[in-house]
């Protein structure tokens, strides 16, 4: 049986495995880019099991071309970096990528954080043949599929995969024989939804705002600014309570203006925390004037809160990390200051730092 010679750009696991199963191909080389540790020790675990020859770990760009192997037929990229030219050219049959959201509406570097962030119930994947422009290839399928309001940029991902390796099950065949489809995608200028928390704020809009906050990696957050330092808070669970349904009527709740905003209700003591990453643990709830006529359970609510547990890193105002005299000063403020800093009023509108 023939083996079609495939590279592998990606962090994505689930299309990894998917492509280790398939008797018919012969994986050359694994690129992935920087990430957690437990993540490399997956992906490096894999390639010693099935003896793939060539192994890279957020090789730059520019090098990639130089590393790769010869007589190469298919290139599989699954959230990557961008792939340079000359590298495309290098594959045969070209390059396919899995993108985890609809084409072309949400292209670019990080589709599901806007999704989630223009509120879009509708989500899923496409497949399209990679080209010179990011995300503006050919396409090959695409899959779409509902999102539940509670999920966010991590779980769509993850469904978003699993759509993936079905529709490469249906179009494999075509695809390494040569007669995949190719469907030229419409140009459509992207809108960027809006990154800001208007007072009040409808109760949906919020939790949208704070799903995309829930953003992996490096990127993505909160940001809260203070004279001194800017406080990134990265969310890792977020929750709705006390849902009490009192009429058809829109309610406003009633909360004092110097009360509004997010206040920290349990926090891990900074100086036990590395200083170095100063990352700090803690526990958020919100008290921001909402406007509930509620999407989410179909009714009004009169008591709504949202909670939500985070990671909160002190970066400079250009967002960059703090120097250690910098920080050592910030150390202290936020250890005497923390309780106050969150219970403090915030301003009329917070502005979300994404990519």
């Amino acid at each position: 049986m023939t083996q079609t010679r495939v590279v592998y750009f990606g962090q994505s696991l689930s299309i990894f495995d998917y492509l280790l199963l398939k008797q018919d191909v012969k994986i050359i080389a694994v690129f992935i880019p920087k990430l957690s540790e437990n993540i490399h020790k997956e992906f490096l675990h894999r390639v010693l099991m099935a003896n793939i020859e060539y192994f890279y770990v957020a090789l730059p760009s520019q090098e990639i071309f130089e590393a790769l192997p010869i007589n190469l037929d298919l290139g599989v990229c699954a959230h990557f970096e961008i792939i340079p030219e000359q590298v495309l050219l290098q594959f045969r049959l070209g390059v396919i990528n899995i993108h985890p959201a609809p084409l072309p509406k949400y292209a670019g570097r990080y589709p599901l954080i806007e999704l989630c962030l223009a509120g879009d119930l509708e989500s899923g994947v496409s497949i399209h043949w990679m080209s010179t422009r990011v995300d503006q290839g050919d396409l090959i399928a695409e899959a779409n599929f509902i999102r539940h309001p509670i999920e966010g940029p991590v779980e769509l991902e993850k469904r978003a995969e699993q759509y993936a390796c079905h529709l490469l099950s249906e179009l494999w065949s075509a695809i390494i024989d040569g007669y995949a489809p190719r469907h030229m995608q419409l140009r459509s200028p992207i809108k960027k939804a809006n990154r800001s928390i208007p007072c009040p704020c409808q109760f949906d809009y919020l939790v949208d705002l704070l799903r995309a906050a829930q953003a992996y990696g490096p990127y993505g957050g909160m940001a809260l600014y203070e004279p001194k330092y800017a406080v990134v808070v990265r969310i890792k669970d977020l929750r709705v309570l006390s849902f009490v349904s009192k009429s058809e009527k829109e309610i406003e709740l009633n909360v004092s203006k110097n009360d509004r905003g997010f206040w920290g209700c349990t926090i891990e003591n900074m100086s036990k925390a590395n200083l170095r990453e100063s990352v700090i643990q803690l526990e958020i709830k919100s008290n921001w004037i909402l406007s509930c006529g509620s999407q989410v359970n179909r009714q009004s609510v009169n008591q709504t809160q949202v909670c939500f547990e985070a990671s909160a890193h002190l970066l400079n105002e250009e967002l960059k990390p703090l120097s250690q005299t910098k920080l050592k000063e910030v150390h202290y403020y936020f250890t005497d200051q923390s309780q106050k800093f969150l219970l403090s009023p915030l301003p009329k509108r917070i502005n979300l730092q994404l990519p």
